[in-house]
């Protein structure tokens, strides 16, 4: 679901004062705004793992170092 489709199904809750005080949406919107947010969350973990540049082992010579 693209992000305005996702903006058509949100029910605004309005105070007295006219401020939005709360967002009302389906279940299934919901499960698109989490399911977009892990796969946010996801591309910025692998771009921290890049940029980390940590050195890496090889199981072999590892292995030998404990022996």
């Amino acid at each position: 679901m693209k992000i305005a489709a996702i903006w058509d199904k949100v029910h605004w809750v309005i105070a007295p004062d006219g401020r939005k005080t709360a967002v009302l949406v389906d279940i299934q919107t919901w499960e698109c705004i989490l399911s977009a947010l892990e796969d946010i969350e996801d591309g910025e973990e692998m771009q921290q793992q890049k940029s980390a540049r940590e050195t890496t082992v090889p199981w072999e010579i590892l292995k030998r170092q404990l022996q």
